[in-house]
C-alpha cells in the first residue's frame, strides 16, 4: 500500500551520485570561483619522510603508501589553514580530468577540513620527486610490497628526501585546480503525494577538496615501481562525491583581498533526476484534478457525468 492507503502510489528513487559520475570532472561542467584563494607556506618543507602501509579492512585503501613527513606540510585556502601530517601515494588517480586519468596520486588529508590531490604522470623527462621513495618500494620483503611474515605488519622506512621536499616542489598557487566539498550523501523525500513518492540525495558537510588539474611529470621508473609493488586503489574508497565542482584558473588578481572578501564555496546541490520538476508539477496537478472528480462522484447521482468519470478512473486504477 502507498501513502495514506493508496495502492497506486509510484516510488521514484534517484540513483546515488558518485565520484566518477559523468566521466569525472571538467572545466566545462564546473563553475568559476573568483573568490577562491590558495596559498602555500613557503617555509613548510621536510627533509625526511617515513614510509609504510596500513591495511584497511574491506577497502582498497591498504594499497596506499603512507608518508609521514618529519615536519607537517601546510597550506591555506580561503582563510582555512590545513596542516598535513600524513600523505598518501597510490595509483591510479581517483578521477578523470577532461577525460584523462593520471597514472598516480599524491594526496594530503587534514581530517574534516581540507584534502589536496596532486595527480602524477609518468614521463621520460620527469623529475626525481619520487625516486628516493620509489627505490624503497619493491615486491620483496625488504620494501613495502609485502608485510613481515611474523608480525603481519609492513616495514617503516625512513627515507631522506632532500632539504626542500614540499608541495611547492610539484605545484604552485598559480596552477589551475578544481574544488568542491567531499560530502557524505543521505537520502531524503523530495515529494510524497498520493500518486508519487520521489526520493533523492542531499549532501552533508564534508572536507574541502583541492584537486589540481594538470598532472605533474615524474619518472616512468617511479610509477613502474609503485604499480609493481602495490595494488590499485578504488576511486570510491578515496572520494565520496564530485558534485558542484568549481574551477580556479590559478593566481587571482594582483590586488590582495581581505579575509572578509573570501567566500566559502557552496555545498553540493543535486538536481531532480528520473522525473523532472516540471513533469512532476503537471502530473501532480492532473492527479489532484481527477482526485476531486472522483471524490465528487461518490456523493452525486449515479447517472451524472461526474459519477461516470469517477467510476472510469477507479476502474483504471484497479486494472493497474
Amino acid at each position: 500500500m502507498g501513502r495514506g492507503g493508496w495502492s497506486f502510489q509510484k516510488e521514484v528513487v534517484d540513483p546515488k551520485p558518485n565520484a566518477e559520475q559523468n566521466g569525472g570532472i571538467s572545466v566545462a561542467t564546473s563553475s568559476g570561483c573568483d573568490s577562491c584563494v590558495l596559498t602555500f607556506d613557503l617555509g613548510s618543507t621536510t627533509s625526511l619522510v617515513t614510509a609504510t602501509r596500513v591495511p584497511v579492512k574491506d577497502t582498497s585503501l591498504g594499497n596506499r603508501i603512507q608518508l609521514t613527513p618529519s615536519a607537517p606540510l601546510s597550506l591555506t585556502f580561503n582563510g582555512r589553514h590545513a596542516s598535513f601530517t600524513q600523505l598518501f601515494l597510490y595509483y591510479p588517480a581517483p578521477l578523470q580530468v577532461e577525460g584523462v586519468q593520471a597514472d598516480a596520486m599524491l594526496q594530503g588529508v587534514d581530517p574534516d577540513n581540507i584534502m589536496i590531490f596532486i595527480p602524477l604522470k609518468k614521463s621520460t623527462s620527469g623529475g626525481d620527486f619520487l625516486d628516493a621513495i620509489a627505490s624503497r618500494i619493491s615486491p620483496t620483503a625488504d620494501g613495502l610490497g609485502i608485510p613481515d611474515p611474523t608480525t603481519k605488519e609492513y616495514a617503516k622506512i625512513a627515507i631522506p628526501t632532500g632539504d626542500a621536499w614540499s608541495f611547492t616542489g610539484l605545484v604552485k598557487p598559480a596552477d589551475p585546480y578544481f574544488t568542491w566539498s567531499d560530502s557524505e550523501l543521505e537520502q531524503y523525500v523530495i515529494m510524497d503525494s498520493p500518486f508519487v513518492k520521489h526520493i533523492g540525495w542531499r549532501a552533508k558537510a564534508g572536507p574541502q577538496v583541492i584537486y589540481f588539474k594538470n598532472p605533474v611529470p615524474v619518472s616512468s621508473s617511479s610509477i613502474a615501481s609503485i604499480s609493481a609493488a602495490i595494488g590499485p586503489v578504488t576511486p570510491g574508497d578515496v572520494l565520496r562525491s564530485a558534485t558542484n565542482t568549481l574551477f580556479v584558473t590559478g593566481e587571482p588578481c594582483d590586488k590582495p583581498k581581505s579575509d572578509t572578501e573570501y567566500k566559502q564555496p557552496p555545498p553540493p546541490k543535486f538536481k531532480l533526476s528520473g522525473v523532472s520538476e516540471a513533469m512532476m508539477y503537471i502530473f501532480f496537478s492532473i492527479a489532484v484534478f481527477f482526485g476531486i472528480i472522483a471524490a465528487v462522484a461518490l456523493v452525486v447521482a449515479k447517472d451524472s457525468w461526474a459519477y461516470r468519470i469517477g467510476s472510469n478512473i477507479a476502474a483504471w486504477f484497479e486494472r493497474k
